[in-house]
């Protein structure tokens, strides 16, 4: 029992322990606080009754690892100052660590839950550890209103979890559409169709090595691994119907495909710059009138000889030199008009002499008809 405020360690490793409660207060229904200012050592201990450690604040190191809870656990409001240590614990009967604060990292790697794990209203660490667990079909995870780290390490549960981990449910202090804070999430060799989380608040985080189980040496993690991840976690946005998460995992997932060589870097720019990969289908009008304002300010200064040498147009002024500005941009519009937005090209009118003028005239040709292409696509899909 914590009957007292701890100055020395508390050694606790192997034993059995009977109950561990807060002091008591004068008044049997409540509990005063136990501040314990050296650190706490429980490891392989196992706890024989229910355990209260309700608003008990361990200002150093505290290890649980391998400890035994036989009854419930109950941490309502507690403090963990230093490095929390649960790994590989067993909560037989369930534990509550309901508005607790974990102020360092916090490991659960390997621990047992048996039944209802309740973090709700926790307030974590910048990084916690929830791999390898072991779960049964009684066991619920809760994280409702609880604060989230900015690493959750959730890896080496594939086919553990039973029921859904919504991470939704956690607070999120957002200022209308500017994010705080993101909070990065580790899902490898984990069953990414258990959780429910968005990419808005979330990111996920793919190491080139990590630790596997029970092995020294890290793990280097294959871009078919990364690639399975991304898309484990992109049929999960599909199947919930979060279509914002999906597109914005999606254009990260393409950043990740195409930088893996050098030379597909360029078509990641193109496809990105064109139409936002397919999300922002209606850029294309903007490239259809950039493209024509370009092609039309290039031929207003070379119209004359386009014409005459190149491609020719019967209604072109043979005297253009001597118009105004304003006269020469509008037939070097309609000039190009006529080529860019036309779906075949009357090659009778283009002399193929002259190799650089049809070069160009074709650019324009090709670059309107793939504009009118996807102006189409966009139209038949309204």
């Amino acid at each position: 029992m914590l009957d007292k405020d701890r100055n020395d360690t508390l050694n606790y490793d192997n034993r059995s322990i009977s109950i561990v409660l807060r002091k008591v207060h004068p008044d049997p229904k409540y509990f005063m606080p136990v501040k314990v200012i050296q650190p706490a050592h429980f490891n392989s201990a196992t706890f024989t009754q229910m355990v209260f450690l309700d608003s008990v604040e361990f200002e150093k190191m505290t290890s649980f690892s391998s400890a035994v809870f036989n009854d419930g656990t109950e941490a309502l409001n507690a403090s963990f100052k230093d490095y929390c240590d649960f790994t590989s614990a067993t909560f037989t009967k369930g534990a509550d660590f309901t508005g607790s604060k974990f102020k360092e990292l916090t490991d659960f790697s390997g621990s047992i839950f048996n039944n209802t794990i309740d973090f709700s209203q926790v307030q974590f660490p910048k990084k916690s550890s929830f791999t390898s667990l072991q779960l049964t079909p009684a066991t619920q995870i809760i994280f409702s209103g609880a604060s989230l780290p900015d690493t959750m390490d959730f890896s080496f549960n594939s086919q553990k979890l039973i029921s859904q981990i919504d991470l939704t449910a956690a607070i999120f202090p957002d200022t209308g559409d500017q994010r705080d804070k993101l909070h990065y999430i580790i899902l490898y060799k984990t069953d990414i169709s258990q959780f429910h989380l968005d990419y808005i608040h979330f990111r996920l985080l793919i190491p080139e090595t990590i630790k596997v189980p029970d092995d020294s040496v890290k793990h280097r993690i294959s871009d078919d691994e990364k690639e399975s991840i991304y898309e484990g976690l992109l049929n999960n946005f599909n199947l919930h119907g979060q279509k914002e998460s999906y597109r914005r995992l999606d254009i990260e997932y393409q950043h990740f495909k195409y930088y893996r060589k050098w030379w597909t870097v360029p078509v990641y720019w193109a496809y990105r710059l064109w139409w936002n990969f397919g999300y922002d289908k209606e850029w294309v009008f903007l490239w259809t009138f950039f493209f024509a304002f370009v092609f039309t300010t290039i031929n207003y200064f070379f119209l004359e000889k386009l014409n005459k040498y190149v491609f020719s147009m019967d209604r072109i002024p043979a005297e253009y030199d001597s118009l105004s500005k304003h006269r020469k941009y509008w037939y070097s519009f309609v000039y190009t008009s006529i080529i860019f937005f036309k779906v075949t090209l009357n090659t009778d009118k283009l002399k193929f002499d002259h190799i650089w003028g049809t070069l160009y005239i074709m650019l324009i040709y090709a670059s309107g008809l793939v504009c009118l292409a996807y102006i189409a696509n966009f139209i038949i899909q309204k």
